[in-house]
């Protein structure tokens, strides 16, 4: 019986002539009708409450379809746990609904026409915070009354 192995040795790849070249196809490259281009609005702070989204300037922009927030993504009724509702990864909204729990956690999505589109309705969408305290310490965060 022939003793198949490839560990140490150099294995062709059958892609690597079209991505050296530059004509293999990446889903960036895709352009299909009527496809929309969409964008995201993350928070500047590590653990703040949201106080008000206002979403009013993005909505009415030149070639944009839809905004979302957290509070577009629906609920199931009882549920008090992330993880047992709609709209979750894991253990966090898709979302932040209430507060943000990291720098860079999504607050806002938007949907348009163009990629510029997108991002110019990005900038209009403004976000007031109410910044919390925020812990960057493992051991401190393990503290009885540290934030969650």
């Amino acid at each position: 019986m022939a003793e198949l192995s490839v560990v140490g040795k150099s294995i062709p790849r059958l892609d690597a002539l079209e991505k050296v070249t530059g004509k293999a196809k990446y889903s960036a490259d895709l352009k299909l009708p009527r496809m929309l281009y969409a964008r995201v609005l993350r928070s500047p702070h590590p653990h703040a409450k949201i106080v008000r989204i206002d979403t009013l300037k993005a909505e009415k922009a030149p070639g944009v379809k839809a905004v979302v927030t957290g509070r577009d993504i629906p609920i199931i009724p009882g549920k008090e746990a992330p993880t047992e509702r709609l709209g979750y990864i894991r253990d966090r909204w898709l979302l932040a609904r209430e507060k943000v729990r990291f720098a860079g956690e999504a607050v806002a999505a938007v949907a348009a026409e163009t990629p510029e589109e997108a991002e110019e309705a990005l900038s209009l969408i403004k976000v007031e915070y109410t910044e919390l305290p925020a812990i960057f310490d493992p051991l401190e965060a393990m503290k009885p009354g540290a934030p969650q």
